[in-house]
Formats: structure tokens, C-alpha cells, sequence
């Protein structure tokens, strides 16, 4: 029999009911498992603490988690969701004793850490694919930090810039998403355990205990934390979400200098693809699609802001929608970001052509300038270097400064930022499972 039902339900209507209910819902739990043995396991020594649970009831039930984290498990369907599966289990295999898991302890909140540790996981993940790739940045824009093109404002050639400038423009993006989505670790870095349904529990629960083993600060108030579902989810995806808009900007950019039309830069063969009919084609399709996946994190988004608009405070069941809008979101973000990293250093650029294309109107702005800095005043340099464009006269060229920045530190700042991060998270995993290995 399901939490919920009461026994009324015919089996028919409960088939359909449930599978409207969780079908697709248990399938984004299976994600959840290892968090939740973990949570749990953290619960079940916080009973043991205020005497809930005895000793040798916490070691038998410790032991079927450990070997649950262990061995993983396989989510029935027909058991609706991750918490009721290892209740189930625990029943199965320690009778009364496995009837206590759940004491004090609401799906409401259960499903709340579940999903902040799985944010907190997938987050360290997505930040070290990010340094990753800003890395690989750096390097290519170091080897082409003096090769020169069109830089463009309204699709028309604007000013000189160079093809390493062009790459840093991607590593600064990179380093404020990570520094975004950072800024949402902190947000949800809170433990909700002991929220029960929202409303606390009518039991001296230990709040700080169970934030400790798992790594959480303690803060905020039950209904807090039980309508912080939701908002969490948001940051997180609206951090992505930054990330996805600046992969979509360098996804268009190397299909636009890749077209004929520039050839500036020509993808590996291994990165593109054909036409089913045209024998000479080769396609940016990795570009494509990534700028399509862009476009799904960001309806997601929305849809996150839709699902709780107009929520009362408390907890409510469409939030159970924003689930796979969140796994998509972080698996989307992870797949463009490998993506990139592996062709950024395969990529052929044609420094000639890029050179040859520079129209020598473009150096207007320097000509001018040069006038200025002999004293003068901008205006007339303004009037000369653009008389000078309309009559066809010739513009000198000037050399192009790298504009790389100062970013050495920057990585560093950040690659540390992101180790310790990690390795806070990973040592309280780790130490977890160790006190529950000698319970």
C-alpha cells in the first residue's frame, strides 16, 4: 500500500492514478538513491542521538543503508518513489525494526535534502568541467593572442581585434557564470531536515546534528526551508542557464567564421558532419545543436518560474514537475561544456585569411586617434579619419594590442575556490559513511 492511500482506491484506478502520479517522476528518483540512503542514514543516528531509536536498532538499519550505498539499488515503480523504496527494502529485511526509518521525517523534507545534495554534487561537477574548458581557453588564445581579425558591431567589419582577444572574451563569460553558480551553492547550502511537513515537528529533533554530517549550515525556519523548493531550483538553472547563453554566443560565432563566406576557422572532420545528398557538405552540428539545447535549459527556467508563481506557502505537488527540468538542465550544461573543451584545441585557424579580410576602413578609429594623441581634438580626428573613409583614400594600419587581461590569478583564484569546495563536500560524504561502516 502506497503512503498515501487509504484503501479505498479500486486497482484499476490506482494503476492509472499512480502511474499519472510518478511515472516519470521515479525515473528522475533514480538519481536521488545515493543521496537519499545518505540523508537517511544521517536521520536514522539523529533518532538514535534523542533516543528514538535504540543502539542495536540503529546498527541494523545503518547496515542494510550501507550495503543499499554499496551495491545501489533499483527503484520500483509501483513503490511511487526513491524514500518509499528504502522503507520497503528496510521492512523487508528488518520487519518492525525498518518500520521506524521514516519516524519524524516528512517526503516533504526528504525529497528537499535529497535534491540539495544532488545540486551540491552536480554543481562542483559543472564548475570543474568549467575550469576545464576556460583553461583550454587560455592555452589557444595564448598561441593566437597576435593574430588579427574583423571585430564586428552590427554584422558589419567594426575594428581590429585578435583571435586570442576573441577566446578570452569566452574565458571572462566563463569565470562570472562560475562565479554565478558558485553564489548558488552558498543559497542552497542549507539543511531542511526537521521541517517535517513545513511546520516543524512536535519532537526535540536535532537540527545541527544532522547539518554536520552532511555538510549543511543551519538556518531559516521549517516553512522556509519547505518552500524553498523551487526558488532552490531556480538559482541553480538560472546560473546554467547564464552558462548555456554564453556556449550559445561562441557556439554561433564558430559557425559563423567557419561558413565559406569568412573561413577564419575550419572544425575538425571528427566534430563535423555530412549531408545525406550533398557529397561536399560539412556541417557544424555540434554547434547547432548545442545552440538548441540552449534553448531547452532556458524554457526550463520559465517553466520553473511558472511552477511557483502562484504557489501558496506550504508545500505543494507541481513543484514534483520542476525534478527532470532540473537533471536536464545540469546534464545539458555538462554535455556542451565537454563538447567545447575537446574541439577548442582542434580547431584550424586560418590566420592569413583572417588577416587579408580586414577591410582598411577598419583602422579609422586608430587613425583618428593617432591624430589625438598629437593633440587634436577628437572631433577633427573624428571629421579627417571619416573623410578619409568616404573618399577612398588610404587609412595606415596599426598594430592590434592583445586584449588578454590579467587572468592567470584569476584561474588560480578559482581552481582553489572549487578544490576546497569539493573537498569539504567529499570529506563529509566520506566521513559519513565511515562512522556508518563501525556503527
Amino acid at each position: 500500500m502506497k503512503t498515501w492511500d487509504k484503501g479505498v482506491l479500486k486497482d484499476d484506478v490506482k494503476k492509472n492514478v499512480l502511474k499519472f502520479l510518478s511515472g516519470r517522476d521515479v525515473v528522475f528518483d533514480q538519481n536521488l538513491v545515493k543521496w537519499d540512503i545518505l540523508a537517511t542514514i544521517a536521520h536514522e543516528m539523529m533518532l538514535e542521538k534523542i533516543g528514538v531509536l535504540n543502539k542495536k536498532e540503529l546498527q541494523q538499519i545503518v547496515k542494510q543503508l550501507v550495503m543499499l550505498y554499496d551495491n545501489g539499488m533499483k527503484l520500483d515503480p509501483e513503490l511511487e518513489d526513491v524514500h518509499s523504496n528504502i522503507e520497503a527494502k528496510l521492512i523487508e529485511e528488518l520487519g518492525d525494526t525498518g518500520k521506524k526509518v521514516h519516524t519524524a521525517i516528512s517526503r516533504n523534507e526528504q525529497v528537499l535534502v535529497d535534491l540539495k545534495l544532488y545540486m551540491k554534487s552536480e554543481i562542483i561537477d559543472v564548475s570543474n568541467r568549467m575550469l576545464k574548458l576556460a583553461k583550454a581557453f587560455t592555452i589557444v588564445a595564448e598561441k593566437y593572442k597576435d593574430s588579427q581579425m574583423p571585430g564586428y558591431t552590427h554584422h558589419q567589419q567594426a575594428m581590429p581585434y585578435t583571435f586570442g582577444s576573441l577566446l578570452m572574451s569566452y574565458f571572462y563569460s566563463l569565470i562570472d557564470d562560475l562565479e554565478s553558480l558558485l553564489s548558488a551553492y552558498s543559497v542552497i547550502n542549507k539543511n531542511p531536515l526537521g521541517s517535517g511537513a513545513g511546520f516543524g515537528l512536535p519532537i526535540d529533533i536535532d537540527k545541527k546534528f544532522t547539518s554536520d554530517l552532511l555538510g549543511f549550515e543551519t538556518a531559516g525556519n521549517s516553512l522556509y526551508h519547505i518552500t524553498s523548493r523551487g526558488k532552490n531550483e531556480f538559482v541553480v538553472i538560472s546560473s546554467l542557464s547564464q552558462l548555456m547563453l554564453d556556449l550559445n554566443r561562441i557556439a554561433q560565432d564558430f559557425i559563423m567564421f567557419s561558413m565559406k563566406e569568412f573561413g577564419f576557422i575550419e572544425l575538425p572532420d571528427a566534430y563535423s558532419t555530412g549531408s545525406s545528398i550533398m557529397p561536399q557538405k560539412k556541417n557544424p552540428d555540434i554547434f547547432e545543436i548545442m545552440k538548441g539545447r540552449t534553448s531547452s535549459v532556458l524554457a526550463g527556467l520559465l517553466q520553473v518560474s511558472m511552477t511557483v508563481k502562484n504557489l501558496p506557502s506550504g508545500y505543494n505537488r507541481d513543484l514534483q514537475e520542476i525534478k527532470g527540468v532540473l537533471m536536464n538542465s545540469v546534464d545539458t550544461a555538462k554535455e556542451c561544456l565537454d563538447i567545447v573543451a575537446d574541439v577548442i584545441g582542434k580547431v584550424k585557424v586560418n590566420e592569413d585569411k583572417m588577416e587579408k579580410d580586414l577591410d582598411k576602413t577598419t583602422f579609422a578609429t586608430h587613425y583618428a586617434l593617432s591624430m589625438v594623441k598629437k593633440g587634436m581634438p577628437y572631433k577633427e580626428a573624428y571629421k579627417i579619419a571619416g573623410d578619409a573613409v568616404r573618399s577612398g583614400n588610404d587609412i595606415p594600419k596599426f598594430s592590434t594590442k592583445p586584449d588578454m587581461g590579467n587572468y592567470k590569478p584569476i584561474l588560480e583564484k578559482y581552481a582553489d575556490i572549487v578544490k576546497k569546495t569539493e573537498s569539504e563536500f567529499n570529506s563529509k560524504i566520506e566521513k559519513l559513511i565511515s562512522i556508518a561502516r563501525n556503527t
